[in-house]
């Protein structure tokens, strides 16, 4: 029989990106190891009644409210674009801003909690950077699952909706996005690996 595993899971307190690592911590914890979700206070009970130890996480917490501000507004202007690329700029620049913030933040939890292997979103850089300095194993969900996710009723599936409402032309543009992808997001990514 293999040993049990301690794993700490990490997402940002958005609704898609914690409802799919919910679903694996559930059925891990099914397997028989110990889970634990890094999130915000808004995410305690969805995250607790799934059966998961809940660690409140804020990266917000020691900025001055301009980060939390602009984290509000880019969410919720990426989810009214047509254009996944777009949005998906929207996201990276504010991923920069919030690098640091996030891993001073999420530092102490790793040191508390201790585990042996840390599943995280792609979305959480610093969470992937603190398990490559401890050299604890890491694993990266980094295919978005959104509604072939089964979460409780009781709470939002997912909060994105542009790839609903996308026509026939935005789809054929957003089947070339990983071309896209490079041009667009090579500036963000240099910037990125000089943090």
């Amino acid at each position: 029989m293999k040993p049990k595993k301690r794993i700490l899971f990490v997402a940002p307190p958005l609704s898609g990106h914690t409802n799919q690592l919910i679903v694996l911590a559930r059925e891990l914890i099914r397997r028989g190891h110990t889970a634990a979700f890094a999130n915000a206070e808004t995410f305690r009970d969805r995250i607790a009644d799934s059966g998961i130890e809940f660690l409140p996480w804020d990266p917000h917490s020691g900025d001055s409210g301009e980060l939390r501000d602009r984290w509000n507004a880019v969410w919720r202007h990426a989810s009214q674009t047509a254009s996944i690329t777009d949005g998906e700029v929207l996201m990276w620049d504010l991923a920069v801003d919030m690098y640091a913030p996030m891993h001073e933040t999420l530092a102490p939890i790793f040191r508390r909690y201790q585990p042996d292997v840390v599943i995280v979103d792609s979305a959480s850089m610093p969470a992937m950077d603190l398990a490559q300095e401890a050299r604890i194993p890491l694993l990266i969900l980094a295919q978005f699952l959104g509604p072939h996710v089964g979460i409780d009723l009781r709470f939002p599936q997912y909060g994105t909706p542009y790839s609903i409402k996308m026509n026939v032309g935005q789809r054929f543009w957003n089947y070339l996005h990983p071309l896209k992808a490079l041009v667009r997001f090579g500036p963000i990514l240099h910037k990125l690996q000089r943090i």
